[in-house]
């Protein structure tokens, strides 16, 4: 991680100090190592787990996966002020924060519908298996819906295949934008750019969120899928808090290492992260894992 920040440096990449430098190169190696694996892993577990015991609201799943940019907050006040200013008009900014919040909230419903009608295991190996077209399908193509949650139809299935392979693309996108925000229109050469970023996008995507929800009816459903969620009420709202908070935890590991090294090593690093996932998802939510599902992994 230090040779990356290095060789941005003597590229004129980047022009920060040598001990800015060694700061972030100690984020990155710790989001590297430990972060991102285990806290995709975690984010993966709550959002299946809450479908599972009863959750329906598509819209609620969306939700909760940027509601908790407010704990963000604590870490950005904890960093050093910066007499460093952007050159980034606050219009030209506002706009890149909006217009990238709107498109993680479209990435964000993506993700849940395809969650919503695919098991775990499916539905974390075409996330991982999104940059081959060839596999996702073969899976797809071979591996009937017997292994989808209860009550989810063939065509289900195949709209949460759908929404799934286009989300992870959609995510590829995004993270290819922010690095070209970071580089050539913030042009803000400190950490707390990375926190800024998904603070205002996610509060933007929570917005957009918010109005889905309500715009949508969905919120009229939600005292009684409380009420009829089958670990119980207090469960219900730990599950949904745990979930935003480990997707933010997870949020800014990936913006930080778009920011650290590129939009490709984050992309990376988060398919790698999901290797694991199905093995987690045959062991806690006892998916069927059939011969192609172990041969993709």
């Amino acid at each position: 991680m230090s040779e990356a920040i290095l060789v941005k440096e003597e590229c004129g990449r980047y022009s920060i100090s040598t001990l800015e430098a060694q700061k972030l190169a100690m984020v990155g190696s710790c989001i590297h190592q430990h972060l991102l694996p285990h806290w995709w892993l975690s984010c993966f577990s709550h959002s299946r787990f809450y479908y599972n015991e009863g959750g329906n609201s598509k819209w609620m799943e969306t939700l909760v996966q940027t509601a908790a940019f407010p704990i963000i907050y604590i870490q950005l006040l904890l960093l050093p002020s910066s007499s460093e200013s952007s050159s980034c008009s606050l219009k030209t900014m506002v706009l890149i924060y909006v217009l990238l919040g709107v498109i993680v909230a479209g990435d964000n419903m993506l993700y849940s519908v395809g969650l919503l009608y695919l098991s775990a295991s499916t539905y974390s190996l075409i996330c991982a298996s999104c940059s081959s077209l060839f596999f996702s399908a073969t899976l797809i193509a071979l591996n009937d819906n017997a292994d989808a949650p209860s009550g989810v139809s063939r065509s289900k299935y195949i709209v949460g295949f759908v929404c799934t392979l286009a989300a992870s693309a959609l995510y590829s996108l995004l993270l290819s934008l922010m690095q070209f925000s970071f580089e050539k229109v913030l042009q803000k050469e400190t950490f707390s750019v990375v926190l800024e970023m998904q603070i205002y996008t996610s509060l933007v995507a929570t917005c957009v969120s918010v109005i889905g929800l309500f715009a949508s009816g969905e919120w009229r459903t939600l005292h009684g899928e409380m009420d009829g969620y089958h670990k119980g009420q207090a469960s219900y709202v730990l599950t949904l808090v745990g979930t935003a908070v480990t997707w933010q935890v997870c949020s800014v590991g990936v913006v930080g290492l778009i920011f650290l090294v590129s939009s490709l090593f984050s992309n990376v690093i988060s398919t790698l992260s999901l290797a694991v996932t199905p093995l987690a998802a045959l062991a806690v939510f006892r998916d069927k894992m059939s011969g192609i599902k172990f041969w993709q992994c």
